[in-house]
């Protein structure tokens, strides 16, 4: 093979590797979703595919890291990582307050109002 080719070869070699690299990190896995019960609002919980190749025992595939973003339409209110998605469950809306809230304890609490997120805990 020339030179020529065996460049042409590493080069294709290194992007399919590099974008399988950046597909496993992505938090492009829906893990769980959520309504406000007004149905303005919605929460997504995201996991990172990488996560799925760690060997768990049966029933504990939410024991991951995750991210969950409050979405107002197609607008992102914010987003806060947890460390199991599992604790996306536990979102609470409370859309009957001033200003309208939703909250994770010790994660997050949106003020779906303003359409901001605070932080509890950093990762």
């Amino acid at each position: 093979m020339t030179l020529r080719a065996w460049l042409v070869l590493f080069a294709g070699i290194a992007a399919v590797a590099g974008s399988m690299v950046i597909m496993l990190f992505a938090p492009t896995s829906e893990h769980w979703r959520s309504q406000s019960p007004d149905g303005a609002f919605t929460a997504i919980a995201h996991t990172q595919p990488i996560y799925s190749l760690n060997a768990v025992m049966p029933g504990q595939g939410s024991d991951k890291p995750g991210r969950v973003t409050v979405y107002r339409g197609s607008q992102s209110c914010g987003s806060a990582w947890v460390p199991m998605v599992w604790m996306a469950s536990d979102l609470r809306w409370e859309v009957d307050t001033r200003p309208r809230r939703a909250e994770i304890k010790l994660a997050a609490t949106w003020n779906l109002d303003d359409c901001t997120v605070e932080i509890v805990s950093n990762r």
